[in-house]
């Protein structure tokens, strides 16, 4: 894990404002994400949590589900298509198949879409594995504690599997 400073933070914190844009387009009612995918200073995969038709919630699904049930599963099941989700497969439908420089910026924001640093580490599981099969380089995002850190695909995906891990012990 690198904690940015100086201009790289400053930039980064420009592609995680674009990120928390794209937060304000989630129709999720509980946890509002946005993502950016840049290549050589080039946005090239947008995402937002969202379901991938045109269903609207009326209540979150994972509400409903016993707390056992919940630190199991995670996220699932749930009718959104994942923002990092979204941004990979716009990537690839947009012709970049070769994802091995590209950094993804992820970015939490409120029902308002007002950007929020990450209060707690990554615990999905299904997206840090898909960022590391996409052969992303690393994952960007802002922490309460930490500021602006990146990590390698593989570090985001190890860290992501241990606090899933420690949640069910």
């Amino acid at each position: 894990m690198e904690i940015l400073k100086a201009k790289e933070k400053s930039k980064a914190q420009e592609y995680l404002k674009q990120a928390a844009s794209l937060g304000a387009r989630s129709r999720c009612l509980k946890r509002p994400r946005g993502v950016v995918i840049i290549l050589n200073d080039k946005v090239i995969g947008e995402g937002w949590n969202a379901p991938a038709d045109d269903h609207v919630c009326k209540e979150c699904l994972r509400d409903r589900m016993k707390p056992m049930i919940f630190s199991t599963f995670n996220t699932e099941p749930c009718y959104a298509v994942h923002a990092e989700q979204r941004a990979i497969f716009n990537a690839f439908k947009a012709g970049y198949s070769d994802l091995s420089n590209a950094k993804m910026y992820f970015s939490r924001t409120d029902r308002d879409g007002k950007y929020m640093p990450c209060d707690d580490g990554p615990s999905c599981t299904i997206c840090s594995k898909l960022i590391l099969e996409a052969g992303i380089k690393s994952f960007v995002y802002e922490t309460i504690n930490d500021g602006v850190v990146e990590l390698s695909s593989k570090e985001f995906n190890d860290l992501s599997m241990k606090n899933v891990e420690d949640s069910l012990e």
